[in-house]
């Protein structure tokens, strides 16, 4: 995830992200220069290097650390991180600040030294301050999406029913799609019962999930059982994996959902009962190149809504086979997550016109990306509120 946001990090924030960096290793060079013993460097640098590759590959993708361990262990990435920017900064101030007094004559050019040497209980002291802060700083930020959960949002779109191959005169109905929960990290237990409730309020024809039911393991698809029980009780519930979803045990994440009445379609077709509206899954992009061979089997008065975790899974499909959909479905974008009011999301996880929203492109279907429910990475949603979306299928 860090090398993948590091290749699509807009280019404007690089000078951002090289600052904090210098900085950083003026922090490592500081705290080297104050250690006494050569044991101790090794110690620090070996932490310290640690650091580093948490820091950029992040914890979720290194196979020995679970959830929700990794949640702990980023925290105290962040803040020691954190601890050797606020070091860095420290020094360059303090070089700067001895720099422009020596140009007035008031010291000699051999006292000049990486750091001023206060005495060592001031030192101790604002080390303790500094790192403390630094830890209040990353474990309310983790802290926060179950203090004070994020509001969901509900859309609304409308959809002709001739556009999907309903006969006229159809009844209208009502289709409920969310998707990204991220079950192990940091999901809100507080939104996902406000998720239910919408859900049991609005009472939908059909419930889709649009995949990443959890963060990493497996195991974690446990908290996500009374939820989906409850789903199934209101109407059926049809859904597809996300590329978080394979990263553990694939199958497993599968066989879990299928056991609370969840239709899974892992490149397969679903007719509902009711309504005669044809959904078909999709592969997951990343893990299962947006396999899509299931299209083959709808009808040629037939338009399929095509649920797809990623939203560019429709580039790999063939012209013949998009004219069997009427309408994309999809997630994994998160909406951005963090987002610039103008500038939009600043990390792009999809193409730029598919990252929220309803979009078309020409001679395509059209397609709808929810922002998802959960969180990813970084338990923080800025200008990207969780959503769940509400699609009527109108006569």
């Amino acid at each position: 995830m860090g090398l993948w946001v590091m290749q699509n990090l807009p280019a404007g924030l690089w000078l951002l992200v090289w600052l904090f960096f210098l900085l950083w290793v003026t922090g490592v060079a500081t705290l080297m220069v104050y250690l006494q013993t050569w044991i101790s460097r090794v110690l620090f640098f070996v932490l310290v290097m640690a650091d580093l590759v948490l820091l950029i590959f992040s914890p979720y993708q290194i196979p020995f650390l679970g959830d929700p361990l990794p949640q702990l262990i980023l925290a105290a990435v962040i803040a020691f991180s954190l601890y050797l920017f606020i070091s860095g900064c420290y020094t360059l101030l303090s070089a700067a600040y001895h720099y422009l007094v020596i140009r007035k004559g008031h010291r000699n050019l051999s006292q000049i030294q990486i750091a001023p040497h206060y005495d060592q209980q001031r030192r101790r002291f604002l080390s303790l301050l500094f790192g403390s802060g630094a830890v209040m700083a990353s474990s309310v930020i983790f802290a926060m999406p179950r203090v004070v959960p994020a509001q969901l949002v509900v859309t609304r779109y409308r959809v002709a029913a001739a556009e999907l191959g309903l006969a006229a005169g159809s009844k209208k109905v009502s289709i409920a799609l969310f998707s990204d929960l991220h079950a192990g990290f940091s999901l809100s237990p507080h939104l996902l019962a406000q998720l239910q409730l919408t859900i049991s309020n609005l009472r939908p024809d059909m419930i889709l999930f649009a995949g990443d039911a959890v963060n990493y393991y497996h195991e974690a698809i446990a908290e996500l059982e009374n939820f989906f029980l409850q789903c199934r009780q209101i109407a059926p519930v049809v859904a597809v994996l996300g590329n978080h979803d394979h990263y553990d045990n694939a199958d497993k994440v599968c066989v879990a959902l299928q056991s609370w009445g969840v239709e899974v379609l892992r490149d397969a077709i679903y007719r509902h009962p009711l309504s005669g509206l044809v959904v078909v899954g999709a592969g997951d992009l990343e893990q299962e190149a947006g396999s899509h061979s299931a299209l083959g089997a709808v009808a040629d008065n037939e338009r399929a809504l095509l649920l797809a975790h990623h939203p560019d899974t429709v580039d790999r499909i063939d012209v013949a086979a998009l004219q069997r959909v009427g309408l994309v479905l999809s997630g994994h974008t998160h909406g951005g997550q963090i987002r610039h009011a103008e500038r939009g999301a600043l990390v792009l996880m999809a193409s730029q016109d598919r990252i929220y929203g309803w979009s078309q492109r020409p001679g395509m279907p059209p397609q709808i990306v929810t922002r998802g429910v959960g969180y990813t990475a970084m338990p923080v949603r800025i200008n990207a509120p969780p959503e769940l979306v509400i699609i009527e299928i109108l006569p």
